[in-house]
């Protein structure tokens, strides 16, 4: 959160110097009052007998794979300059722009605009809002991103320089922000539906099963799996949980041996450990979950998919890593554990 002793009455704001203000976690887990589910999204929801908390419990699950849980947090894990929110937006893959003019759209009175951002980025904002909105990322833009990193070795996940992290952190915890966040991520939840009936075919998955396909489709596109996969796969888990089990975990203790893959070791060592001591609880009671480990498998594997080009890179077995750990409800991901609350 952001603890602040700046107010903030619309039309009538009251400035604070910025060393009183500092950016924390705000949890993203429960219910935001702050936070409004539109009209429309609520409506659509309600006909797929879905409710706003399973959007809440979904969202959560997204942000502990993207920013610890919160809804502030900034990387550059993959490369794309710098990646920021509860769905890491990102400059490279031109997400993070749209969203950023979109939260401008909010404000009708460009000094208040201007006065309301210098509040919350009071070195870095009129820089970063001037430089980095369009497209194409500019040279001014990457400047003043490649300069905001600490300086790290080639292959670490780079972390920015504290002030403009915390200059960040202010913008997207402020209220309007997660506004805006919710609102983009109502959009990609609300497209999911149908995958979720045609992947489970149940009318309401659980919440989990819900983060998986948001997950699955916002990284690779709509229906990865083919419709004849997901029956055989099905099936095939059904018959024999317990080999299918160890058929995953032999494969990805043999994608954890390759040096072409792009993972965290430890990650790989710790999942290792953690995973098999979960086989009884998913192949009994929670078979759902194994069958979703198979999904998630195939799709990394780069088989039974829908698509040219799922799993066919170094990157593979990260996109395994994250997505198992979802189905499985614990594990993992670029050396944080994650662990779905409900299995505390």
């Amino acid at each position: 959160m952001i603890r602040c002793i700046a107010v903030i009455l619309l039309p009538v704001l009251v400035l604070v110097s910025a060393t009183e203000c500092k950016a924390e976690c705000r949890p993203t887990a429960g219910v935001d009052t702050d936070v409004k589910i539109a009209d429309n999204v609520a409506n659509l929801l309600s006909a797929h007998k879905l409710s706003t908390d399973d959007l809440f419990r979904a969202m959560h699950v997204t942000s502990q794979f993207e920013t610890n849980g919160c809804w502030a947090g900034s990387s550059n894990p993959d490369a794309q300059f710098l990646s920021v929110g509860i769905m890491q937006w990102n400059l490279g893959k031109r997400s993070l722009q749209p969203l950023l003019r979109i939260y401008l759209s909010h404000f009708d009175n460009e000094p208040y605009r201007s006065t309301y951002i210098d509040n919350l980025m009071p070195t870095f904002g009129r820089q970063f809002f001037a430089e980095c909105l369009n497209p194409v990322v500019s040279a001014s833009c990457k400047d003043l991103i490649y300069s905001s990193w600490r300086d790290l070795p080639r292959d670490a996940n780079p972390k920015l320089k504290p002030d403009f992290a915390r200059e960040l952190d202010a913008l997207f915890n402020d209220r309007l922000m997660r506004q805006v966040q919710m609102d983009l991520y109502s959009k990609a939840f609300t497209a999911s539906v149908d995958d979720f009936q045609n992947i489970y075919h149940n009318p309401r998955p659980a919440y989990w099963q819900q983060a998986w396909a948001i997950d699955v489709r916002t990284q690779l596109g709509k229906r990865v799996l083919t419709d004849n996969a997901i029956r055989r796969i099905t099936k095939s888990v059904n018959d024999d949980a317990a080999t299918a089990f160890d058929s995953i975990m032999l494969w990805y203790k043999s994608m954890c041996m390759d040096n072409s893959m792009h993972i965290n070791k430890q990650d790989c060592a710790k999942n290792q450990m953690l995973w098999p001591q979960e086989k009884a609880r998913l192949t009994a009671a929670e078979r759902d979950r194994l069958i979703t480990l198979a999904f998630t498998r195939r799709i990394a594997e780069g088989v039974d998919v829908s698509q040219k080009g799922v799993g066919s890179d170094e990157w593979k077995l990260d996109l395994f890593t994250r997505k198992a750990t979802i189905a499985v409800g614990k594990g993992y991901v670029h050396g944080s554990e994650i662990i779905d609350p409900s299995l505390k």
